[in-house]
């Protein structure tokens, strides 16, 4: 939820060097890197320039070659997904965008009582302090820890979100067994803390 969390950037780092390259390849295009730098100050003439189409192929390319990233146990194959979106996903992330909506503020304020479920995966490229940010804004939620997940634990453990999911739906927060630790388990290999950037746009921490 915190705009300024850029832990994403730790995807890569779960790819070895035949991977990155083969992500790298597609982002690089000279047109996709034209289209990209236009997309951050002109959001309409970088879709003139290049279609939905053109770029959600693209975008479904690129999604692809970072899948060895959102599992655990490395790449599951194509997941199916399609249409993903270019613009939808990456214009609000853009210069063009301004300042980013932080929700926490509104929602503690709000003081959200219902159960919330918080499903983190071992090997989330994302920084444990993502998760924590859930946790501190919804006081009525429960963090499940699943060791040997990764992003897409959906996809990865398909049976036991269905009944984390299930259960969680029946009873609320009350029977899970979540993890209460507000430290990451000496198993989790994703980012730990959530990566910032300064008003120039460096990574600091």
């Amino acid at each position: 939820m915190d705009p300024q969390d850029h832990s994403d950037a730790t995807l890569t780092q779960r790819l070895d060097s035949s991977q990155k390259w083969k992500l790298y390849r597609h982002l690089l295009h000279p047109r996709a890197l034209f289209v990209y730098g236009l997309l951050q100050f002109h959001p309409d003439a970088a879709q003139s320039f290049a279609s939905d189409d053109e770029m959600d192929r693209r975008f479904e390319a690129v999604y692809a070659a970072t899948a060895p990233a959102l599992y655990c146990s490395g790449d599951q194959g194509h997941s199916g997904l399609s249409g993903l979106g270019f613009y939808a996903n990456q214009t609000p992330q853009s210069l063009a965008a301004g300042n980013h909506y932080d929700p926490r503020p509104l929602l503690s304020e709000k003081h959200f009582t219902l159960p919330v479920l918080i499903a983190k995966g071992g090997c989330d490229y994302l920084s444990w302090e993502s998760a924590e940010d859930y946790r501190r804004v919804f006081p009525n939620s429960k963090l499940v820890y699943l060791p040997e997940a990764g992003h897409n634990l959906y996809q990865e453990q398909p049976d036991v979100m269905m009944g984390i999911l299930r259960e969680f739906l029946e009873s609320g927060t009350g029977k899970l067994q979540g993890y209460e630790g507000r430290v990451p388990p000496e198993d989790y290999q994703g980012a730990r803390a959530a990566r910032k950037k300064n008003e120039h746009g460096h990574e600091i921490g």
